[in-house]
């Protein structure tokens, strides 16, 4: 019946549309789309390097590649929720019993539930466990999620945000917490979207699968992007993976070059970002001891020389080599 009905012209909604109104509509559709692709690409990034940082530093510590990757943990599990775990499971590094979901409906996540994904109904719970925390509730639900998550968040959990409309400062005071990341994603214009799919029904997984669709979500050229970044971002994913190697124990030193290795393992120079890059107190010799845990909310507005470098060419490049990386294979779940 549903096809039956979507193959009649005269009952879509834009049969009472004319051709600019259209033309609208489907530009609409197609930002709607964009900001979710682009959304759960870079939170399922954020994931895999934070992942991969961690078994750096397993294979330096003890060798081998046994090593747990990090657990990750959803409260909210609507549209882009349900998005968001797919993209962990098929490019995130993740397994399914790395994954935590707390959403009002568990009963409706029953496939997720198959895979081996821990699906219930508890944001503390989920809130506690976790190294990493997505919140992907609405707007309107977040003063009940951060209720009910209060006191729960380990300090060394990162919170990653998807809630829309909602300043990180705002939702950062909700919670009661600071160290989160929040991407702002600042779209083209509706008539800068011609070299979007029309098709926007188009799986979020299909389209990060094709290396040409992918590169209009991140490309070393910005101005080529449908969607453009806020390089707090990227601070935020660096400052992210210093914090792990900090926890870890190591030296200042040490977290650079596991830094460097990990996200610029394609560049010809060894070491791209450094010390130097930073805005902190300097003492001779710095490079042996640990580096300070960065609150990311306050400290990835006060890296002026950091985000100099990421907008250098070759870091440019290295950071969209990187990217793209990421989503050239899947588990095809």
């Amino acid at each position: 019946m549903d096809a039956f009905v979507q193959s009649l012209k005269t009952l879509r909604f834009e049969a009472s549309l004319d051709e600019n109104e259209q033309l609208r509509a489907t530009n609409l559709r197609k930002r709607v789309h964009a900001s979710t692709t682009a959304i759960c690409a870079l939170g399922t990034v954020f994931c895999a390097t934070l992942s991969e940082i961690r078994q750096w530093i397993h294979e330096r510590n003890h060798g081998g590649h046994d090593h747990k990757g990090i657990t990750v943990g959803v409260i909210g599990c609507g549209r882009v929720g349900q998005q968001i775990i797919k993209c962990l499971l098929n490019y995130g590094r993740c397994s399914p019993s790395d994954i935590l979901v707390s959403t009002r409906r568990p009963d409706t996540l029953k496939r997720l539930s198959d895979l081996g994904v821990d699906v219930g109904f508890n944001n503390a719970r989920v809130a506690r466990s976790v190294h990493l925390l997505f919140i992907a509730c609405l707007p309107s639900q977040l003063p009940d999620v951060s209720k009910s998550i209060a006191g729960c968040i380990n300090f060394s959990t990162l919170v990653f945000s998807v809630v829309g409309g909602m300043p990180v400062t705002k939702i950062s005071q909700l919670l009661n917490f600071k160290n989160i990341v929040k991407p702002e994603l600042e779209l083209l214009p509706l008539d800068g979207l011609s070299d979007y799919p029309s098709d926007t029904s188009i799986d979020v997984i299909d389209f990060l699968r094709d290396p040409d669709l992918c590169s209009l979500v991140y490309s070393k050229s910005g101005s080529s992007m449908l969607i453009q970044r806020d390089s707090d971002w990227q601070v935020g994913l660096l400052l992210s993976c210093l914090n792990i190697c900090t926890l870890c124990q190591l030296t200042a030193q040490e977290s650079f070059k596991c830094l460097n290795a990990v996200i610029f393992p394609s560049l010809s120079t060894p070491l791209h970002i450094s010390i130097n890059d930073l805005r902190m107190p300097r003492t001779p010799g710095d490079e042996k001891r640990q580096l300070p845990f960065w609150t990311l909310l306050t400290a990835t507005a006060k890296q002026p020389k950091l985000k100099a470098k990421l907008r250098t060419a070759e870091v440019c490049e290295g950071f969209s080599k990187k990217f793209l990386s990421m989503f050239k294979w899947s588990k095809m779940l």
